[in-house]
């Protein structure tokens, strides 16, 4: 992961260690979403939910 990060890092002119910051954040949020989503099962709720569908995740397929 490091040799990903700091080449992410070389593209978008940041320092690794901000990227490798944003790498945490993300996987921290993943993970914490993944808790979320086994509760809601557990509770006897559906599986998928809009939060989970492609156009609602945030991430911009193409940008303007």
């Amino acid at each position: 992961m490091p040799d990903v990060c700091g080449q992410v890092a070389r593209e978008l002119s940041l320092d690794p260690g901000q990227v490798e910051a944003i790498v945490r954040l993300l996987d921290d949020g993943n993970t914490f979403l993944r808790g979320l989503q086994q509760h809601k099962e557990d509770l006897g709720g559906p599986s998928t939910s809009r939060a989970s569908s492609p156009r609602n995740r945030g991430w911009p397929r193409s940008r303007s």
